[in-house]
């Protein structure tokens, strides 16, 4: 999906219902919301959110690491919180934060490796703190839990805006 496809999609979106899959995009940043028992949301964000970091990061950036985090990330959501969630991706600075906001449940986060090596699950939180610039835990009393992970890619030096190429790209 191409940037302008993306931003004419923003437009459509941004007064979806939360009950949804929307997207909006601000300045800065774009945020997602969907339901995490549906596969082909996630397959549409995952492949907007690869779009966004290839369009506004330089080539040298780690893009491998940064789609892992993502895949570990909105999976753990999917498999362990069904219901809502929310992505976003804000870019205020040289790297990005992802953030991913589980509306449902506060869970127990570990960043270690399981004691028995041969165990199926465990390995997602560590192997994101391994790959991320940053890692943070919020829970949020009543409202599930966040995960905030700065990304090991970097902004391009000549975009002021996340988001400015695209005016240009839908003219």
């Amino acid at each position: 999906m191409g940037i302008a496809s993306l931003m004419e999609a923003s437009f459509i979106t941004t007064t979806a219902n939360r009950d949804e899959y929307s997207m909006i995009f601000t300045q800065n940043s774009a945020q997602w919301w969907f339901d995490t028992q549906s596969y082909s949301d996630a397959t549409q964000m995952r492949n907007e959110f690869i779009s966004l970091l290839y369009a506004c990061a330089t080539t040298d950036s780690d893009f491998f690491a940064a789609e892992l985090i993502y895949g570990e990330l909105v999976g753990n959501v999917r498999l362990h919180a069904p219901g809502r969630a929310s992505i976003a991706l804000s870019w205020n600075g040289v790297h990005p934060t992802l953030t991913v906001h589980d509306e449902e449940k506060n869970f127990t986060h570990s960043c270690e490796l399981p004691a028995d090596p041969m165990q199926e699950n465990g390995r997602g939180l560590f192997i994101v703190k391994s790959l991320a610039v940053s890692l943070k835990f919020k829970d949020i009393i009543g409202d599930g839990s966040k995960v905030s992970v700065v990304l090991p890619v970097k902004r391009k030096g000549d975009l002021q805006h996340l988001f400015e190429f695209a005016d240009e790209a839908i003219a």
